[in-house]
């Protein structure tokens, strides 16, 4: 399973404000790196939880061997966008009478297999979907203050050498604030 994301959240889910009253910055000197760092800080609490903290449109592609779909990234908002199916280099526009679902926030699709004359088909999916927090499904308080505190390591500790050893790990504190919102699939 591969998967890119097409349409990324448009502001972060932390605000340039936010993390300078985390981090203690009175100037705009440093406006433009803690900027960076917000984005930085985002995209690896997403990495490692395997969600979306704002609304993205996420294309996910499946091989031909699998039956059974997680989908990378949540929490899923709304319906499926799209499901195509390509069996025998045809592509075929699945309706919802085409697959199961089972689950809400995280879903599994299930597929049938298409069989040939000459037995199983090589088939393969793409999916296309919404995922993310919104207003209505708001991003946890916990993520909001994970974000902030690696926001605030990632600006005090920007350094290219560290003595002694280095960490290449979430740190404890910010880890122990997401992981009760971590999925447990393997992206």
């Amino acid at each position: 399973m591969e998967y890119r994301i097409t349409t990324d959240l448009t502001a972060e889910p932390v605000t340039l404000e936010e993390a300078k009253a985390q981090i203690v910055a009175a100037n705009d000197e440093d406006d433009a790196l803690i900027t960076s760092k917000i984005k930085t800080a985002r995209q690896w609490l997403e990495s490692y939880t395997g969600l979306a903290f704002g609304e993205k449109t996420v294309e996910a592609y499946y091989d031909y061997l699998d039956t059974d779909y997680s989908l990378p990234i949540g929490p899923i908002i709304g319906n499926v966008t799209s499901i195509t199916r390509t069996a025998n280099d045809v592509d075929t526009v699945l309706t919802t009478s085409d697959y199961w679902v089972r689950g809400l926030q995280f879903p599994v699709f299930e597929f049938d297999r298409v069989w040939t004359s000459c037995g199983q088909a090589r088939t393969s999916h793409k999916i296309i979907y919404q995922a993310g927090f919104t207003d209505e499904n708001p991003l946890p308080e916990p993520i909001k203050e994970a974000i902030l505190k690696l926001v605030s390591e990632l600006y005090r500790d920007r350094e290219n050498t560290i003595s002694g050893t280095i960490n290449t790990m979430l740190p404890y504190h910010v880890r122990s604030l997401v992981s009760p919102y971590r999925r447990n699939v393997l992206i």
